[in-house]
């Protein structure tokens, strides 16, 4: 295990605050143990790597607690060193980390541990969300016909992504067109969605058309535009343009 001069910041102190959020159970004799953890929800990109804390009251008599973690369906406890992606640590003698390396899809699920001292108890659990980013996008643009006979068709594709919901949402110059959403899933179990926008009106010179995407793994959306050009020759751009 690390040393706590290894730990990243966010591991070498776990607010007293938070035992709010911890579940309180009665042993025998009376007494209870609290158990937190946090975050209750954590969020990480596949291949990234994540941390969950576990903690409990401290007592001026309190042994070395002993702590076991697991995740929600499986019946054997995660330990330290398996697969040589999870790392186990004690941050004091009153909280406890699990760290997470190569974030894999498959390790999405709740994370519980159980303190056991002279009583035990198990944490409320941790939801840990596994995400793909629908990132880069790509636009196929579509050109015929000039002048008045000009037609444009426009397709804004995303790269396979994780989970399933995505927002797909179109701006001209600024403001917001509806067009609809094609999701499917691949045979890697990702999802890749695309939107068709047919313009409908006369093609004007220096249009900008922009598609916005929306998702969980983004902290804002993520945008390509295309910018009609005054020849026959189209091209998209990576000029951004915000919906109002």
């Amino acid at each position: 295990p690390r040393s706590l001069t290894q730990l990243p910041m966010a591991a070498t102190c776990v607010p007293h605050c938070l035992l709010l959020l911890g579940a309180i159970h009665t042993a025998a004799g009376g007494t209870s143990l609290t158990v937190g953890q946090n975050p209750r929800v954590a969020t990480v990109s596949r291949g990234g790597e994540v941390t969950i804390y576990c903690f409990w009251p401290l007592y001026k008599d309190q042994k070395p607690a002993k702590v076991d973690w697991w995740r929600e369906g499986e019946n054997r406890s995660l330990e330290d060193g398996r697969d040589g992606r999870i790392q186990i640590y004690f941050l004091n003698r009153a909280s406890c980390a699990l760290q997470l390396f190569s974030a894999r899809l498959q390790d999405a699920g709740v994370y519980r541990c159980r303190v056991r001292h002279r009583s035990g108890a198990q944490g409320p659990g941790t939801r840990l969300l596994v995400f793909v980013p629908p990132t880069p996008l790509e636009m196929v643009v579509s050109r015929s016909g000039s002048g008045a006979a000009a037609s444009l068709t426009l397709v804004c594709k995303t790269a396979a992504f994780y989970p399933e919901d995505v927002n797909i949402t179109w701006c001209k110059n600024g403001s917001e067109i509806v067009s609809g959403t094609n999701t499917n899933r691949n045979l890697a179990g990702l999802y890749e969605a695309s939107s068709l926008l047919i313009e409908t009106e006369a093609v004007q010179s220096g249009a900008v058309y922009t598609c916005h995407v929306s998702h969980l793994s983004l902290p804002t959306a993520a945008n390509i535009s295309y910018t009609v050009p005054g020849t026959e020759t189209g091209n998209s751009t990576g000029k951004l343009t915000d919906c109002h």
